[in-house]
């Protein structure tokens, strides 16, 4: 048992200071795994779950007009059946969605930026519903989405989330954790 005031109160503040570095590291786990965290994203830019990465030796602009040719994917709403996909165009690129009444459906943002000699691509899926007939329209999109950047640059350096390369072989999404405590809410 120690009886020296002095030596109590360092063992105390030691252990606090523990506990707080220990709370902080969980913190900092528990966001990395949930949450998608892209490194390198501007501060305030909504990324969600980054599924894909390439570098693709074109300018962001003949990517764009690439992908949009490569991928077969209607632009706008117009006319789209319910749970099938269309684009928007967007500031950085375009955004992946399929139809729904109440705006629940599938929202991936599928960025470009200018490189000093690629086009940086990141797609990532910001909203997914608890749906298996939109989970399967996602996967059926990324493997496209690959094959259209292979098509686009031969040589491009893409790079797929841990669980991507699974998804797509197995066929299943598996929802994150962070997505099924969303749907027991």
């Amino acid at each position: 048992m120690v009886h020296d005031p002095v030596l109590m109160v360092f063992l105390l503040s030691a252990l606090v200071v523990l506990g707080v570095l220990s709370a902080v590291a969980g913190l900092v786990v528990v966001r990395r795994v949930m949450g998608g965290i892209d490194e390198d994203a501007d501060p305030g830019d909504e990324v969600g779950l980054v599924r894909l990465r390439a570098q693709v030796a074109t300018g962001s602009e003949q990517t764009l007009v690439a992908l949009v040719r490569e991928l077969q994917v209607q632009r706008g709403a117009d006319g789209v059946g319910y749970g099938e996909l269309y684009v928007d165009a967007d500031a950085d690129g375009l955004v992946v969605r399929t139809m729904s009444v109440l705006d629940r459906g599938l929202v991936a943002p599928l960025t470009l930026r200018p490189g000093a000699h690629c086009t940086d691509v990141t797609y990532a899926i910001v909203q997914l519903p608890q749906d298996e007939a939109l989970h399967q329209v996602a996967l059926q999109f990324e493997a496209r989405l690959i094959s259209a950047l292979r098509r686009i640059d031969a040589d491009s350096q893409v790079r797929l989330a841990g669980t991507t390369m699974r998804d797509l072989t197995d066929g299943v999404w598996a929802p994150s954790a962070a997505q099924e405590r969303a749907a027991r809410r």
